[in-house]
């Protein structure tokens, strides 16, 4: 991008880079670098022009901003101090500022700082104020990357998606002992197999969140068999129903607390009915 044609833009002479092209280039398969590029694209690494070509924001605003003081070098110099006329060099405070530049670059930061926001956002983080145990997930990392073979005192690894597992455990009304648990039992399981072993972490995304949507609809029906209402079990099947679909559809499940509220108002069930 950084050598192309229209500098910041993904693409070789004019054309847009293909999907094919583009994993050839990166040495994987299609199938993953589609799967990266919308990862990346989700999490506004970059963006697309309204003819859907890739590009980076700041590449284009840095090659514009170059740009710009080339052609202000064949004028003589930075138009801010050459058109002063005769007040000398030495603007005043505002009168000597590149307005343009100023707007672009505080659009940017602005950009920059909705999209870390939103990051955030998607992650958990943020959403309310969470345990320790939470926060604490890098020892849990190190423990998986010991079960699928890696040593982790060689590995650097982003452990992000384990702190998302632990949060999505906690909203799901998980303990620390219980969620280490279910997601250490996910990562054997898978290993024993033979499919997981040499994975990363995120490569168990999809049965870890699974494993925890059904494990806390089995203590959520254990529970109601032994104390709570007959419509403690249904609500619990649909939002185990709920869940795998939201999972399949890449997008992440409400927490089940969230979830019996909304289910019980649409039944008609009072609030004080619940656990």
């Amino acid at each position: 991008m950084a050598d192309a044609e229209k500098k910041g833009f993904l693409i070789i002479g004019k054309t847009k880079v293909s999907s094919k092209e583009l994993a050839q280039l990166s040495r994987i398969s299609e199938k993953k670098c589609k799967k990266l590029v919308e990862e990346l694209e989700n999490n506004g690494v970059f963006s697309r022009d309204e003819n859907g070509f890739i590009f980076s924001r700041r590449m284009v605003r840095d090659a514009g901003i170059s740009r710009k003081s080339a052609e202000n070098g064949k004028k003589g110099g930075n138009p801010a101090l050459t058109q002063n006329g005769d007040r000398g060099l030495t603007p005043g405070l505002t009168k000597g500022l590149n307005p343009t530049r100023i707007k672009a670059e505080a659009e940017a930061e602005a950009e920059e700082r909705i999209n870390k926001k939103e990051k955030t956002n998607s992650l958990g983080a943020g959403k309310h104020t969470r345990p320790d145990w939470v926060e604490k997930f890098i020892p849990l990392g190190n423990e998986i990357l010991e079960i699928v073979g890696k040593d982790p005192s060689r590995e650097r690894v982003d452990f992000g998606i384990v702190r998302q597992w632990l949060a999505d455990a906690h909203d799901r009304g998980y303990s620390a002992e219980q969620a280490r648990e279910v997601i250490l039992d996910v990562i054997r399981t898978r290993c024993e197999r033979g499919s997981g072993k040499g994975k990363l972490p995120r490569w168990f995304n999809t049965p870890v969140q699974e494993a925890l949507a059904s494990g806390a609809i089995a203590a959520s029906e254990a529970t109601a068999a032994a104390a709570e209402p007959e419509w403690t079990r249904q609500m619990g099947k649909d939002y185990t129903l709920y869940a795998r679909n939201a999972i399949g559809r890449q997008e992440r499940p409400i927490s089940m607390r969230e979830f019996q509220t909304a289910w019980m108002a649409q039944h008609n069930i009072p609030q004080g009915d619940a656990a």
